[in-house]
């Protein structure tokens, strides 16, 4: 189902989508748990690796589905559309940032996991402060652009109903008319109530 340009899946499909990749990284997760046991190879035994390469084979299924059920089938998002998608995300006048936010959060777990590969005898702990101290940068560029005030006059009006204030006129409505109010300043009575 295509819905303004844009792949679009039903909510039950999107709710498998969901469940597919949730498993994948539980399983990815748990693979390397057992890498981590199976590092040095001296020491680990044959059922070690062989739950080693189940947890692996698993998480692989699950990312096939995973690419299976968003790729393929009623409302999948073709290669094409793919394609034509990150041709477009980068094309003048659009707005990259959740795009880049979404690259920097890849970026970072890649070299997290190339972190913890490289550093097999002790944690990478520098690493792992510097790349989740880069964390919020993601963030802060995926909301970017809902955060933008550009054409946005609330702050301009806040500033100037600070300042200039209105004032009851003669017809008993606020105005803010510096006419009107250069004559209610010339009044003392109503001069207090500026």
């Amino acid at each position: 189902i295509i819905a303004g340009g844009v792949a679009y899946l039903p909510s039950r499909k999107l709710f498998l989508l969901f469940l597919c990749l949730a498993a994948t990284f539980v399983l990815t997760a748990a693979a390397t748990r057992c890498f981590a046991k199976i590092s040095p190879p001296s020491v680990s035994t044959a059922s070690e690796r062989r739950s080693f390469h189940g947890w692996v084979a698993a998480a692989l299924i699950g990312l096939g589905l995973s690419v299976a059920l968003g790729f393929f089938g009623e409302g999948g998002l073709t290669l094409a559309q793919a394609r034509d998608g990150l041709v477009r995300v980068f094309a003048p006048q659009q707005s990259k940032l959740p795009v880049l936010a979404g690259l920097l959060m890849l970026g970072v777990t890649a070299a997290f996991l190339g972190g913890l590969l490289a550093y097999r005898q002790r944690a990478p702990l520098a690493l792992t402060l510097g790349l989740f101290a880069m964390m919020p940068l993601g963030s802060g560029l995926a909301h970017w652009g809902l955060s933008e005030q550009r054409n946005h006059w609330f702050g301009y009006w806040f500033g100037h109903d600070m300042f200039t204030p209105p004032f009851p006129g003669p017809d008993g409505k606020l105005t803010y008319d510096p006419k009107l109010r250069e004559q209610m300043l010339q009044d003392p009575e109503k001069r207090r109530f500026r």
